[in-house]
Protein backbone atom coordinates (compact mmCIF):
# COMPACT_ATOMS: atom_id res chain seq x y z
CA UNK A 1 0.00 0.00 0.00
CA UNK A 2 2.83 2.40 0.88
CA UNK A 3 4.50 1.76 -2.46
CA UNK A 4 1.28 2.65 -4.29
CA UNK A 5 0.94 5.90 -2.35
CA UNK A 6 4.59 6.72 -3.03
CA UNK A 7 4.08 6.00 -6.74
CA UNK A 8 1.07 8.36 -6.82
CA UNK A 9 3.00 11.13 -5.07
CA UNK A 10 5.93 10.71 -7.48
CA UNK A 11 3.54 10.85 -10.43
CA UNK A 12 1.96 14.03 -9.04
CA UNK A 13 5.40 15.65 -8.70
CA UNK A 14 6.24 14.74 -12.30
CA UNK A 15 2.93 16.10 -13.62
CA UNK A 16 3.33 19.39 -11.71
CA UNK A 17 6.91 19.66 -12.93
CA UNK A 18 5.76 19.40 -16.54
CA UNK A 19 3.12 22.11 -16.06
CA UNK A 20 5.53 24.96 -15.25
CA UNK A 21 5.52 26.46 -18.73
CA UNK A 22 1.72 26.39 -18.81
CA UNK A 23 1.43 28.21 -15.49
CA UNK A 24 3.99 30.91 -16.25
CA UNK A 25 2.33 34.31 -16.54
CA UNK A 26 3.01 36.67 -19.38
CA UNK A 27 3.53 34.03 -22.04
CA UNK A 28 0.87 35.38 -24.39
CA UNK A 29 2.94 38.20 -25.87
CA UNK A 30 3.97 37.44 -29.42
CA UNK A 31 7.68 37.97 -30.13
CA UNK A 32 8.71 41.34 -31.54
CA UNK A 33 11.62 42.21 -33.81
CA UNK A 34 14.26 44.28 -32.02
CA UNK A 35 13.70 47.36 -34.18
CA UNK A 36 9.93 47.24 -33.55
CA UNK A 37 9.95 47.10 -29.76
CA UNK A 38 7.91 49.88 -28.20
CA UNK A 39 8.47 49.13 -24.52
CA UNK A 40 10.51 46.29 -23.05
CA UNK A 41 9.70 44.29 -19.95
CA UNK A 42 10.03 46.40 -16.85
CA UNK A 43 7.54 44.44 -14.79
CA UNK A 44 7.52 41.09 -13.03
CA UNK A 45 6.20 39.42 -16.20
CA UNK A 46 8.95 40.77 -18.48
CA UNK A 47 6.40 41.76 -21.10
CA UNK A 48 7.63 43.16 -24.42
CA UNK A 49 5.31 45.09 -26.70
CA UNK A 50 6.11 45.31 -30.40
CA UNK A 51 4.25 45.39 -33.67
CA UNK A 52 3.52 41.65 -33.61
CA UNK A 53 2.16 41.83 -30.06
CA UNK A 54 -0.11 44.77 -30.81
CA UNK A 55 -1.37 43.01 -33.96
CA UNK A 56 -2.11 39.91 -31.87
CA UNK A 57 -4.00 41.96 -29.25
CA UNK A 58 -6.20 43.49 -31.94
CA UNK A 59 -7.12 40.03 -33.27
CA UNK A 60 -7.38 38.17 -29.95
CA UNK A 61 -9.84 40.56 -28.30
CA UNK A 62 -13.44 40.41 -29.55
CA UNK A 63 -16.59 42.28 -28.44
CA UNK A 64 -20.29 41.73 -29.00
CA UNK A 65 -21.63 44.57 -31.17
CA UNK A 66 -18.37 46.53 -31.31
CA UNK A 67 -15.50 46.90 -33.75
CA UNK A 68 -12.12 45.94 -32.28
CA UNK A 69 -8.89 46.90 -34.01
CA UNK A 70 -5.19 47.32 -33.43
CA UNK A 71 -4.18 50.14 -31.12
CA UNK A 72 -1.77 52.64 -32.71
CA UNK A 73 1.82 52.76 -31.46
CA UNK A 74 1.61 56.19 -29.79
CA UNK A 75 -1.60 55.29 -27.92
CA UNK A 76 0.02 52.01 -26.83
CA UNK A 77 3.06 53.87 -25.43
CA UNK A 78 0.82 56.27 -23.48
CA UNK A 79 -1.30 53.41 -22.15
CA UNK A 80 1.71 51.34 -21.06
CA UNK A 81 3.20 54.37 -19.29
CA UNK A 82 -0.08 55.05 -17.48
CA UNK A 83 -0.51 51.40 -16.45
CA UNK A 84 3.07 51.19 -15.14
CA UNK A 85 2.64 54.49 -13.25
CA UNK A 86 -0.66 53.32 -11.72
CA UNK A 87 0.16 49.70 -10.78
CA UNK A 88 3.92 49.41 -11.24
CA UNK A 89 5.31 45.93 -11.60
CA UNK A 90 2.10 44.26 -10.42
CA UNK A 91 0.26 44.83 -13.71
CA UNK A 92 0.00 42.20 -16.43
CA UNK A 93 -1.25 43.83 -19.62
CA UNK A 94 -3.62 41.25 -21.10
CA UNK A 95 -4.51 43.35 -24.15
CA UNK A 96 -4.55 46.81 -25.73
CA UNK A 97 -6.93 47.66 -28.56
CA UNK A 98 -9.03 50.32 -30.22
CA UNK A 99 -12.80 49.92 -29.91
CA UNK A 100 -15.65 51.69 -31.69
CA UNK A 101 -19.36 51.23 -32.32
CA UNK A 102 -20.58 50.38 -28.79
CA UNK A 103 -21.21 52.16 -25.50
CA UNK A 104 -22.89 51.00 -22.32
CA UNK A 105 -22.20 47.45 -21.14
CA UNK A 106 -19.55 45.82 -23.32
CA UNK A 107 -18.92 42.06 -23.31
CA UNK A 108 -15.40 41.10 -24.39
CA UNK A 109 -13.58 37.84 -24.95
CA UNK A 110 -9.82 37.70 -24.39
CA UNK A 111 -7.59 34.65 -23.99
CA UNK A 112 -5.55 36.23 -21.15
CA UNK A 113 -8.45 36.62 -18.69
CA UNK A 114 -9.67 33.90 -16.30
CA UNK A 115 -12.45 33.62 -13.77
CA UNK A 116 -11.37 34.76 -10.31
CA UNK A 117 -8.84 37.36 -11.47
CA UNK A 118 -8.94 41.04 -10.57
CA UNK A 119 -9.26 42.80 -13.92
CA UNK A 120 -9.38 46.50 -14.78
CA UNK A 121 -10.04 48.18 -18.10
CA UNK A 122 -8.05 51.34 -18.81
CA UNK A 123 -9.78 53.76 -21.19
CA UNK A 124 -8.00 56.71 -22.78
CA UNK A 125 -10.85 59.22 -22.87
CA UNK A 126 -8.65 61.84 -24.55
CA UNK A 127 -4.91 62.12 -25.10
CA UNK A 128 -3.18 61.41 -21.75
CA UNK A 129 -6.54 61.45 -19.92
CA UNK A 130 -7.35 57.96 -18.64
CA UNK A 131 -10.16 56.39 -16.67
CA UNK A 132 -9.95 53.09 -14.81
CA UNK A 133 -12.98 50.81 -14.99
CA UNK A 134 -13.38 47.73 -12.78
CA UNK A 135 -14.32 44.82 -15.05
CA UNK A 136 -16.42 41.82 -14.09
CA UNK A 137 -14.99 38.49 -15.24
CA UNK A 138 -18.07 36.42 -16.05
CA UNK A 139 -16.24 33.25 -17.17
CA UNK A 140 -12.83 32.17 -18.40
CA UNK A 141 -11.84 34.47 -21.28
CA UNK A 142 -14.96 36.68 -20.83
CA UNK A 143 -15.37 40.04 -19.13
CA UNK A 144 -17.89 42.89 -18.97
CA UNK A 145 -17.52 46.59 -18.26
CA UNK A 146 -19.46 49.81 -18.81
CA UNK A 147 -18.22 52.65 -21.05
CA UNK A 148 -19.68 55.95 -22.23
CA UNK A 149 -17.35 56.55 -25.18
CA UNK A 150 -14.94 54.72 -27.50
CA UNK A 151 -11.20 55.01 -28.10
CA UNK A 152 -8.10 53.05 -27.01
CA UNK A 153 -8.56 50.50 -24.21
CA UNK A 154 -6.29 48.23 -22.23
CA UNK A 155 -7.06 45.17 -20.10
CA UNK A 156 -4.98 44.87 -16.93
CA UNK A 157 -4.75 41.80 -14.69
CA UNK A 158 -3.16 42.41 -11.31
CA UNK A 159 -0.34 40.00 -10.51
CA UNK A 160 -1.77 39.12 -7.10
CA UNK A 161 -4.26 37.03 -9.06
CA UNK A 162 -1.97 35.84 -11.84
CA UNK A 163 -0.08 32.55 -11.50
CA UNK A 164 3.43 32.93 -10.17
CA UNK A 165 6.03 30.46 -11.38
CA UNK A 166 8.10 30.75 -8.17
CA UNK A 167 5.19 29.58 -6.00
CA UNK A 168 4.68 26.50 -8.19
CA UNK A 169 8.39 25.65 -8.08
CA UNK A 170 8.35 25.79 -4.26
CA UNK A 171 5.34 23.46 -4.17
CA UNK A 172 7.05 20.99 -6.53
CA UNK A 173 10.23 21.05 -4.43
CA UNK A 174 8.21 20.30 -1.29
CA UNK A 175 6.42 17.40 -2.99
CA UNK A 176 9.73 16.10 -4.33
CA UNK A 177 11.21 16.20 -0.81
CA UNK A 178 8.22 14.30 0.60
CA UNK A 179 8.55 11.74 -2.21
CA UNK A 180 12.25 11.31 -1.54
CA UNK A 181 11.71 10.81 2.18
CA UNK A 182 8.94 8.32 1.44
CA UNK A 183 11.17 6.43 -1.01
CA UNK A 184 13.98 6.17 1.58
CA UNK A 185 11.54 4.98 4.26
CA UNK A 186 10.05 2.34 1.94
CA UNK A 187 13.50 1.17 0.89
CA UNK A 188 14.64 0.78 4.51
CA UNK A 189 11.46 -1.08 5.41
CA UNK A 190 11.86 -3.40 2.41
CA UNK A 191 15.51 -4.06 3.32
CA UNK A 192 14.58 -4.92 6.95
CA UNK A 193 11.77 -7.30 5.86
Amino acid sequence: MKKRILALVCAAVMVLGMSLSVCAAGSSSAPAKAEEILVTGDNVFGQTFGTDTLDFFGKDTKADGANIGRIDDDAAKRMIAFIRKTWGQEAFIASMFDMSGKTGVVSLTNSNVWKGQTVYVVHEVSKDNFEIIKATVTADNKLEFNVSSNSPFGIVVLSANAPKTGEIIAMICALAAVSGIGAVACAKKAKND
